[in-house]
């Protein structure tokens, strides 16, 4: 073959070679058995599934509307306990609005809590029965169960009952957020605001009801919080002093959602749980210092959206050594939004004094001009 010719394409090159095409096996279309393995029996098996898991759920509701529920609860068994919590979680479905609004079921289940507080039993059964009975009258956007709640707030026969003070506390500052006007018609009440000073002067410096105590005091706090007003604020002022810091650390928080600042010093404390121990006298695991710092930044937040003329220059302080601390972690960048906010409060703070201070001069300027003698000059 000359240098100017082409081999034929048909040449099947040296010998004993072989093309790399031919070794491939033959290729040909999917087959309608290999479609159905590949996409048709696992969709089946998914949709059989899914339609197993919901008849279940169906099943698990069939006959449990709230109302048969509560008909089930006058009529007290040793189950009964299971459908107050039952009732709780549908008053917590963000789609039962018009549930949380039911007057006549919130008398019914306050009537109950009232008879079984009446009662006084004391075994595990009836004591969880009066404790999700409060949790499900906290969750109502009507105050029908409040009397209720404030008796079960207020009563303690056995150590066993002070588990449903806590949660009638827990309910009343639940109610007070979702009854309209519930702060202000709770401030007006007396006897609720008595009911829950007399929670947080609970204190017992020994023995096994020291740490009882104190968690009763931590609810009454965040209670006081979220009710406000000035005598509710004055008591929390008072458990900032509270030998226990998860008391002081709420009602410090308290304090600061209603904008007041005598709790700025236990907010510093917040930043800074180090200092800290737990009940058994050991430095606090992570994740509750790190929720303690969390909660601490929250209410310098609120306190600084709430009130605007407070001197917060301590807690900007506190902040910056936390950024300086861990730029880049979780807290330091929940610490530099807060920074940012309290440093924009004092270009707030210095352009309000400046316009002032303009003001001041200039209607001292027009009081000098008006005090000289008609027909002077100035």
């Amino acid at each position: 073959m000359s240098e100017n010719e082409t081999p034929d394409s048909g040449d099947p090159g040296p010998a004993g070679t072989v093309d790399a095409d031919d070794q491939l096996p033959p290729v040909s279309p999917p087959t309608a058995g290999f479609l159905m393995q590949l996409f048709i029996v696992p969709m089946v098996i998914v949709i059989i599934i899914v339609m197993v898991c919901l008849m279940f759920n169906w099943l698990a509701h069939l006959g449990t509307r709230p109302e048969d529920l509560v008909d089930d609860l006058e009529r007290l068994n040793p189950g009964s306990w299971q459908k107050a919590l039952t009732i709780a979680n549908y008053l917590c479905d963000p789609n039962q609005s018009e549930l949380r609004q039911n007057q006549l079921m919130a008398d019914r289940l306050a009537e109950v809590l009232d008879k079984q507080m009446e009662v006084g039993a004391m075994s595990d059964e009836q004591i969880q029965l009066r404790v999700y009975l409060c949790r499900a009258l906290g969750v109502f956007e009507v105050d029908n169960g409040m009397p209720a709640l404030i008796t079960a707030a207020s009563t303690q026969r056995d150590p066993k009952e002070l588990e449903v003070r806590l949660a009638a506390l827990e309910a009343l500052a639940t109610l007070a957020d979702g009854v309209p006007d519930g702060k202000k018609l709770m401030r007006g009440n007396p006897k609720l605001i008595k009911t829950i000073d007399a929670a947080a002067r609970e204190f017992d410096e020994t023995g096994l009801e020291k740490q009882a105590n104190a968690e009763l005091r931590q609810r009454a706090a965040y209670a006081l919080g979220v009710i406000g007003g000035e005598q509710c604020q004055d008591t929390l002022a008072k458990m900032t002093s509270d030998p226990e810091w998860a008391v002081r650390f709420n009602a410090a928080t308290g304090l600061a959602r209603n904008g007041d600042a005598r709790g700025v010093d236990q907010l510093i404390a917040m930043l800074r749980p180090a200092d800290l121990t737990g009940v058994d006298g050991q430095p606090l695991d992570p994740a509750t210092s790190f929720s303690i710092v969390r909660n601490g930044l929250r209410a310098i937040m609120q306190l600084n959206d709430v009130n605007s003329t407070a001197d917060l220059s301590a807690l900007q302080v506190a902040v910056q050594q936390l950024v300086d601390k861990d730029p880049q972690g979780a807290i330091g960048v929940d610490a530099k939004v807060t920074l940012q906010a309290l440093k924009a409060r004092n270009v707030a703070t210095l352009r309000r004094n400046a316009k002032q201070n303009v003001c001041c001069a200039r209607a001292m300027k027009r009081s000098r001009c008006a005090d000289w003698p008609v027909g002077e000059a100035a």
